[in-house]
């Protein structure tokens, strides 16, 4: 780039801050040793992610790219960073045993090597070749992707969304059975299964993904000569797909492992708890949403899926 190397440090960062494009802050990075080192830190990385264009539509298909970026560099939460380890290396169950690096605790608020390790985490985790070379759709079979066992795609993808005990609609059907002061049956039944927003309509949107529901995303919105208007492309099809939609199963199972029935007292404090799952699982459609899109973006050569 000319006329960079009588650039101050303070006007390069300018400049990098400015960026609303992933792949054209990454390219500026690299202009020179001096942006290297300059722009590879973490609160760097943060704020450049922060200010991105996330639009799934954006022209140029940078949406997804820039998306990606701006959750792992952001912070992913303490529920998608398993998620997200998970899909690029299934090794079985992340949230039985993990850690969240998401936050340095305070003594090491100033340590640079944790830093500097927890950076080098966040740039493979939002590594876009990698997640190409998930998506992507080939004509040979894919050897290279680790599939769910078959018990667990048995529990995660149907067992898990049924009405038996201890499954997260059960829970939610026994709590809505309760009584509360002041609010009769009805209320309390209305409150969790009607309207668009309710919590048993959300989580039923989630169901309907995990349980094939994806399938319906390729044929339809794509010409027939793309290789997504073939219904044995959809992403529900694919291998990539049937392990996204085990670990979805997982992170809602996680969700509601633990539900506190002793602070319930008053209905009050089940309206607050209610909100806080319906906001979890809302990042869980969210990030059904993204995966789609991302599917779409990395196999929908001539862009016709982006018709309305």
């Amino acid at each position: 780039m000319p006329g960079l190397d009588g650039l101050p440090n303070e006007l390069r960062l300018e400049i990098a801050f400015q960026i609303r494009d992933w792949t054209t802050f990454q390219s500026f990075r690299h202009t020179d040793s001096t942006n290297l080192s300059l722009l590879t830190t973490l609160p760097c990385f943060k704020k450049v992610a922060s200010r991105l264009d996330t639009r799934l539509d954006t022209e140029g298909r940078q949406g997804a790219r820039n998306w990606l970026a701006k959750n792992v560099y952001s912070g992913l939460s303490p529920n998608a960073w398993p998620f997200v380890s998970g899909l690029l290396r299934y090794s079985g169950n992340p949230y039985v045993a993990r850690t969240y690096p998401g936050r340095l605790r305070r003594s090491e608020s100033h340590d640079t090597t944790t830093a500097r390790s927890q950076l080098e985490m966040m740039m493979r985790q939002a590594d876009w070749k990698s997640w190409r070379k998930l998506f992507i759709i080939t004509l040979k079979e894919r050897k290279d992707i680790v599939l769910p066992s078959h018990r667990d795609i048995s529990r995660y993808m149907d067992k898990v969304w049924r009405r038996g005990r201890g499954t997260p609609f059960a829970i939610l059907c026994d709590i809505s059975n309760r009584q509360y002061d002041d609010h009769t049956y009805q209320d309390v039944h209305n409150f969790f299964f009607q309207g668009e927003g309710a919590i048993v309509q959300v989580l039923g949107r989630c169901y309907r993904f995990c349980n094939g529901g994806a399938g319906i995303y390729a044929c339809g919105r794509h010409d027939k000569l793309c290789i997504l208007g073939d219904n044995k492309n959809s992403f529900a099809a694919s291998g990539i797909g049937k392990r996204v939609a085990v670990l979805f199963g997982m992170w809602v199972e996680h969700l509601f492992s633990l539900v506190p029935y002793w602070e319930w007292d008053t209905f009050k404090k089940l309206e607050a708890w209610v909100a806080d799952l319906k906001a979890r699982l809302l990042e869980v459609l969210e990030w059904m949403e993204y995966l789609l899109a991302i599917f779409e973006f990395v196999n929908c050569r001539s862009n016709c899926g982006k018709r309305t």
